[in-house]
C-alpha cells in the first residue's frame, strides 16, 4: 500500500509501518471474526510512533503483557479493532485513561488523541457519569425484556423512549468527544495505478 501523506498524532509521526500494521490487522479481523490489538510504542531515538507486539481474541487487552514495546519505547496508547470506530460511552472512558487510543473497522482508523497530555479527573469523572447513566438505561431495558413473551407491545409503546435515549447517549459521546479529544482519521490510500 503506498500512503499519500505522512500522518502525526499529536507531536509524533505515525510510521507507514504502523499504519499498515493496524490496516492488516482490521483485514484479518474481519476475516477470522476477531479482534486484534497492539500498544503505540513512542521511540525514544526517532521520536516516532510504531506498533508493539499484536495480541488477539477477547483477551487482547493492548494495555495487558501480551503486547509491550521494545526496551527503547514508551508506551503512548493502543490500538485495537472494532465492528464500529466510534467509542461508546461504555469505551470512551477506556479511550480517555490513555493518551492515544485508535480504533480500526473496515479500512479505517480514527485515533482519539486527549487534549491534555495529563489525566484529568473532572474530566474522567465526567465521563464516568454518562457511562452510569448509559448504564442504568441499559440495566432497566434488559428488566423490562426479561420474561416479556410479547414484544408486540414493546415496540408499539417503548420503541420510541429506547430511540430517544439511544440518539441522546450518542450526543452525549460526540459531545464528549469534541471536547477532551482531538480526532484524526486515518483511511486506506492509494495512488492511481498502484495497489
Amino acid at each position: 500500500m503506498t500512503w499519500i501523506k505522512r500522518q502525526n498524532i499529536g507531536p509524533y509521526p505515525l510510521q507507514n509501518r504502523t499504519k499498515d500494521k493496524m490496516m492488516e490487522l482490521i483485514d484479518r479481523s474481519r476475516a477470522k471474526k476477531m479482534e486484534y490489538g497492539f500498544k503505540l510504542c513512542l521511540n525514544e531515538r526517532d521520536r516516532n510512533i510504531r506498533s508493539g507486539t499484536p495480541c488477539k481474541g477477547k483477551d487482547c487487552i493492548p494495555d495487558a503483557a501480551a503486547s509491550q514495546c521494545m526496551e527503547n519505547e514508551k508506551p503512548v496508547g493502543i490500538f485495537y479493532t472494532h465492528h464500529t470506530s466510534k467509542p461508546s460511552l461504555k469505551g470512551l472512558r477506556d479511550v480517555y485513561k490513555n493518551l492515544v487510543t485508535c480504533i480500526g473497522t473496515s479500512g479505517e482508523v480514527k485515533c482519539f488523541k486527549r487534549k491534555k497530555e495529563d489525566f484529568d479527573p473532572s474530566e474522567d469523572n465526567e465521563i464516568a457519569r454518562m457511562e452510569n447513566e448509559e448504564n442504568l438505561f441499559e440495566s432497566e431495558r434488559k428488566k423490562y425484556y426479561a420474561g416479556r413473551s410479547d414484544l408486540q407491545t414493546y415496540w408499539q409503546i417503548y420503541w420510541k423512549i429506547d430511540r430517544e435515549k439511544e440518539e441522546k447517549y450518542g450526543k452525549e459521546t460526540d459531545r464528549l468527544v469534541n471536547s477532551y479529544f482531538d480526532v484524526i482519521e486515518i483511511k486506506k490510500q492509494t495512488i492511481k495505478g498502484r495497489k
